[in-house]
């Protein structure tokens, strides 16, 4: 299982020793966890759950609410591997995983079997409901960001139970605003490393995260470079949440991630735009025509790409965009001097 389920071990085994305090719980009862957060704009999110584990009863519900902008789940597995997200097709397509994509599983959960929520995309507010009909501890990840993940302890109905709802909610305000603190303490210390050659320098810009904060930065820091003519910018894949891509449109349309193809039945399929996944354009730009690094994903990751460089041929000034998060803002600019 992923590497943030094993941080969940020591907090479980707390709350399960303070269980028998409390007030019982005469009926089932809803419980709300956040999912996810950011900065108002989207440039830290918090990689997360807020609480990030939650004791109710036999028959309780809970309720997830994602509180950003950027995508997320709620899946639970029941010991089975996470789902790969890129599915090969035989006609040479990259189709994202229906089985991430769409719900899986019913409305309620007795620890066995695959259940989540499906692909929460770009939109905040959106809900996940799930009863828990037995007793267990069970834990839970987001299937498209690697070591986010949960815990629901579910005890007998009846029950003692350690915090309340307004206890919880304290709690996770508490730890979203020290992750969002973390968060923009990272964006400001990212600074570029500088290799000269004999003929350039390449400045080596990081696309960071802090998996120990629970943080990703939808942003390229520093913003912007400033280089000279003839320099090299070189991208490093530092984020271990999130796939990202470098591109220059030269101020064409950027282009779409994922793209819906209607099925006779049931809900679309949506395959990932070949001109993003795979670099384009050549070695240097000049700010003219299309240049994009294909997805970058982390550096956990065994296959796909990790670095992306670029060599500036004339000054100016270069918008380049992350198109897997357009919508959070990921935009980047490179000052190229004479």
């Amino acid at each position: 299982m992923r590497t943030g389920l094993a941080v969940l071990g020591v907090g479980v085994l707390a709350v399960m020793v303070m269980a028998g305090t409390g007030a019982a719980q005469p009926a089932p009862v809803t419980w709300k966890v956040s999912i996810g957060g950011e900065t108002p704009d989207h440039a830290i999110q918090a990689q997360d759950y807020f609480p990030r584990t939650i004791t109710i009863t036999a028959g309780d519900t809970i309720t997830w609410t994602k509180d950003t902008l950027l995508p997320h789940t709620v899946y639970f597995l029941s010991g089975t591997n996470v789902p790969r997200e890129v599915v090969p097709q035989k006609d040479g397509k990259l189709l994202f995983n229906p089985a991430i994509m769409n719900p899986q599983g019913g409305k309620t959960y007795d620890g066995t079997g695959v259940t989540g929520s499906g692909f929460m995309p770009f939109q905040k507010g959106l809900t996940y409901s799930l009863t828990f009909t037995r007793p267990g501890i069970y834990t839970y990840v987001c299937a498209i960001h690697d070591g986010m993940a949960g815990a629901v302890i579910v005890l007998p109905r009846g029950a003692k139970l350690p915090s309340t709802q307004a206890q919880y909610d304290a709690a996770g305000a508490k730890q979203l605003a020290q992750e969002l603190a973390r968060g923009q303490r990272l964006l400001v210390s990212v600074k570029p490393l500088m290799r000269k050659t004999a003929n350039r320098t390449v400045y080596i810009a990081p696309l960071a995260s802090s998996p120990d904060d629970h943080v990703s930065l939808m942003r390229y820091a520093p913003d912007p470079i400033t280089v000279k003519a003839g320099d090299t910018v070189q991208w490093d894949m530092k984020d271990l949440f999130e796939a990202h891509t470098v591109t220059f449109t030269s101020g064409a349309e950027v282009p779409a991630f994922l793209t819906p193809e209607p099925q006779p039945q049931g809900p679309p399929m949506f395959y990932y735009n070949p001109r993003v996944m795979a670099p384009g354009g050549g070695p240097s730009y000049g700010g003219i025509g299309y240049r994009n690094s294909g997805v970058m994903l982390p550096p956990a990751a065994r296959m796909g790409l990790h670095t992306y460089s670029l060599t500036f041929t004339k000054p100016g000034t270069y918008s380049y965009w992350c198109v897997v998060h357009v919508p959070v803002g990921m935009r980047g600019t490179v000052v190229v001097m004479p």
